[in-house]
């Protein structure tokens, strides 16, 4: 127990650095002692007792939320919003989240990829602007026209000028008929220059998919980017989602590798590179895709709801 004068002494400097706001320097000046020596009494008075911290705030059980989410999927970093009351609005309060993330991550001289589908344009269309110094911004997959204006050419543009910065456009398609196809294009020099930047991104954007979500289920369906079979051989292989066209299963163990050979963009091999991997997603049908996705190491931070946060954590259990 520490004796009554150096609680005292205690509770005074914690009394002027708390409660009148005073700086340490400022009571070491006043008491005529070091600042280092305002630093060990502060710590005493919060070792004793005598100073206690309580954070009250509507976001505290999401911050909770998103460091016990961060140490169960082994991530660098994650956010944690409130689901709204309505979950057609989802994607919107999601992608505000996402957008002010991004943003709060950016530096000058930067190259970010980014992929396409609903989460990334909600994203985009929510992202605040920016003036960001030597900013590129890159496609990371090619092009399908069932995407739309959620495409990732399209985004790539929009999030550039929203920030400042310069697109820089891989105007690929998304899928070819055969590997020599891909091969061909790969050697243009304009394509190989565009999948280098891409390559070099610092930050890369993305969102997971469902096997019954609307990308798998639709786009790829539509657009036939795969065999007609292949959902049913999915399941089987028990694959639980999918990244830009890749799947896998939930210890993260790619499915199917072959159905990527005739896709053209990053693969999601490189996304275990030292390098800024963020997934946005949130909602039931995400859940396993999130838990997969991170067992594969496929990115290192996640913004999503609490909600689907507090399930993921159900599941980890």
């Amino acid at each position: 127990m520490t004796d009554p004068n150096q609680r005292h002494l205690m509770t005074r400097v914690a009394s002027m650095y708390y409660e009148e706001e005073m700086t340490q320097q400022e009571i070491a000046d006043l008491m005529g002692v070091s600042r280092i020596r305002i630093v060990r009494l502060l710590q005493g008075a919060r070792e004793q007792g005598i100073v206690t911290v309580s954070i009250k705030s509507e976001f505290k059980e999401n911050v909770d939320i998103a460091r016990r989410l961060k140490n169960a999927l082994g991530l660098r970093e994650v956010i944690v919003v409130s689901a709204p009351y309505k979950p057609e609005n989802l994607l919107d309060t999601l992608g505000k989240a996402a957008g002010e993330y991004a943003v709060s991550k950016l530096k000058p001289n930067r190259v970010i990829g980014i992929a396409a589908g609903r989460t990334m344009k909600a994203m985009v269309d929510n992202m605040p602007e920016r003036k960001i110094k030597g900013l590129v911004v890159c496609n990371i997959v090619g092009g399908l026209s069932a995407f739309g204006d959620q495409g990732a050419q399209e985004l790539a543009f929009r999030m550039a000028s929203r920030l400042g910065g310069v697109s820089h456009i891989l105007n690929i398609p998304f899928r070819v008929d055969n590997y020599h196809i891909k091969e061909i294009l790969l050697m243009d020099s304009s394509i190989k220059a565009a999948v280098d930047v891409a390559k070099r991104a610092d930050m890369i954007l993305l969102s997971v998919g469902s096997l019954n979500g609307q990308t798998v289920s639709e786009v790829y369906s539509n657009e036939q980017v795969y065999p007609p079979n292949v959902h049913q051989q999915l399941k089987e292989e028990q694959a639980v989602g999918e990244m830009i066209g890749r799947f896998f299963d939930i210890e993260g163990r790619r499915v199917l590798p072959e159905l990527s050979e005739h896709l053209l963009g990053l693969d999601i091999d490189h996304f275990k590179e030292n390098r800024l991997v963020v997934v946005v997603a949130g909602g039931e049908e995400k859940i396993l895709p999130i838990i997969g996705a991170a067992n594969g190491g496929y990115f290192n931070s996640l913004v999503t709801d609490d909600e689907t946060a507090k399930a993921i954590l159900d599941r980890c259990k």
